[in-house]
């Protein structure tokens, strides 16, 4: 799924709870995995009486908010500055050094009452198998 930005100016600040350097999405819209979360900043117009929408992109788009400016004419704004870093990861993560593990699980997913066998360990109804031993 997208999402699309009509009228708004919005700016992702972090990805999945992770800041990342300030950007505008590219075409007024962004794309949605599962389980993706973006932070955003919206910068609506300094005027009264200004709308925007934020729109799923789905058959013919469906809207998901409307928003209309009211009131004064508002000051123009600082400009954005991306959030500080997060203190609990480290500044570059050395994937040269990752490894790699395969899972693999097999059973009958028609007989969700059946055993599994994840990763060569036999697991039976409600049991637990460690995967990975340190």
């Amino acid at each position: 799924m997208r999402l699309r930005f009509d009228g708004l100016k919005a700016y992702v600040i972090a990805i999945d709870g992770q800041p990342t350097s300030t950007f505008e999405p590219l075409k007024a819209s962004l794309p949605f995995a599962p389980g993706t979360r973006y932070d955003l900043l919206v910068d609506l117009a300094p005027e009264a009486g200004t709308a925007g929408a934020v729109m799923a992109l789905i058959g013919d788009g469906m809207p998901l908010v409307e928003i209309v400016t009211a009131g004064d004419k508002r000051s123009e704004l600082p400009a954005i500055t991306p959030l500080p870093p997060n203190p609990k990861l480290p500044e570059a993560i050395k994937l040269q050094s990752a490894t790699r593990k395969d899972v693999t699980i097999k059973g009958d997913p028609k007989a969700p009452n059946g055993s599994w066998t994840v990763c060569h360990e036999h697991i039976s109804e409600g049991g637990d198998v460690e995967l990975y031993k340190r």
